[in-house]
């Protein structure tokens, strides 16, 4: 599975790099974008129409799938459960938590929790520390973490944190991400 922490500069961010995902791609990829309620339905629904991938909102208890990018529904919190064999989608409401809501730390913690299989965690652009230090709890649990350079991002607030704390396997720019992604799952 892939998860992705992003905020500002996002939008722009996650086109560029979800339109380069091959229709191929065999893992889940699940994203908190800082955005407030009512505004990730359309989102999700424009990045569809320029991915390779399917892309929807998340729903609470949808069973992850291959083949699919979810968006996490602005306004609450996104969490990802081990139900059997299976990888369940938790969307709830709570007090903001670093800040957000929906958090990146909230989905980042669930992750080093309940995922035992390979994990990819990227933080890429955006301001503050959402999720900069849950990161790595996905590190010492086993999955890769990459940051987005500074060059690239237009706020290199949360992928500094992230680095200033040893958190991250690769710092790479924007135009790398897809083959990178594509490099850590061939080997394994």
């Amino acid at each position: 599975m892939v998860v992705i922490g992003i905020s500002t500069g996002g939008p722009e961010a996650l086109k560029i790099i979800l339109s380069e995902i091959s229709k191929n791609f065999p893992i889940p990829i699940v994203i908190v974008q800082h955005m407030p309620k009512g505004f990730t339905t359309e989102f999700a629904n424009n990045l569809n129409k320029i991915c390779n991938l399917t892309v929807k909102e998340t729903k609470n208890n949808e069973i992850l799938q291959k083949g699919c990018i979810y968006i996490s529904s602005g306004g609450y919190h996104t969490k990802i459960n081990k139900i059997n064999d299976n990888y369940q989608i938790e969307v709830f409401d709570a007090e903001n938590v670093n800040g957000h809501k929906p958090s990146i730390g909230v989905l980042f913690k669930s992750i080093s929790e309940n995922v035992k299989e390979k994990v990819i965690a990227l933080i890429m652009t955006g301001m503050g520390n959402d999720g900069s230090r849950e990161i790595g709890d996905i590190k010492k649990a086993g999955g890769v973490t990459i940051a987005q350079d500074e060059k690239s991002s237009v706020v290199f607030g949360m992928p500094k944190i992230a680095i200033e704390e040893n958190n991250i396997d690769y710092i790479v720019s924007i135009g790398h991400v897809v083959k990178l992604l594509e490099t850590i799952l061939l080997d394994g």
